[in-house]
């Protein structure tokens, strides 16, 4: 999550330098331009989840069992999803120090508000439960788990993936309306 954060924060640092403005004006549109920050982000943060699956199949010996696929599609949706979370970070925030500042201290209690960090089923207080809903590494580890340890198929884990695709579009859209808002 830091380091598709940090790559998406190019946005932010080329709005604050005027490069920004200097590439509109040439015959890149900004949909062009969002979408090649947006897409390298993407590809980043799937080329260190792939650098990840490769040490725990080969270097560690973990099997992931049958539902390979299922993690694989999982975790695209999930750095698609961060990458729009970071975007709305970056509408959120006028300068680049501003964005590290957040993001770091966001992206590590997140974790914990998800309850990533323990065992499934223990935490029962309905308030973290209910933020817990908002955060898209609670809806990976529930897709995850289900794939890898009880074997879930594809239309036993549609909620968490639907879920991913919903914060998405809501992250992408209110992300570059404010970007786009915070320019003008």
């Amino acid at each position: 999550m830091f380091t598709v954060g940090f790559k998406i924060n190019a946005v932010n640092e080329e709005k604050v330098s005027g490069v920004w403005n200097r590439v509109v004006l040439s015959p890149v549109t900004k949909t062009q331009m969002y979408l090649g920050h947006l897409s390298y982000s993407t590809l980043i943060g799937m080329f260190q989840l792939t650098i990840i699956f490769f040490i725990f199949h080969y270097l560690f010996s973990y099997n992931l069992g049958p539902n390979i696929s299922i993690i694989v599609v999982t975790s695209i949706l999930f750095i698609v999803t961060v990458v729009a979370m970071s975007l709305l970070f970056t509408g959120l925030f006028r300068t680049p120090k501003q964005y590290v500042m957040i993001l770091t201290s966001i992206v590590s209690i997140l974790p914990l508000l998800s309850g990533v960090y323990m065992p499934p089923g223990t935490i029962t207080n309905d308030v973290l439960l209910f933020i817990a809903q908002f955060i898209p590494l609670q809806h990976a580890m529930d897709a995850m788990l289900g794939a890898a340890i009880y074997q879930h198929s594809w239309t036993d884990i549609y909620l968490p993936l639907s879920k991913f695709l919903l914060m998405s579009v809501i992250f992408f859209g209110v992300g570059i309306n404010l970007v786009e808002r915070r320019s003008t």
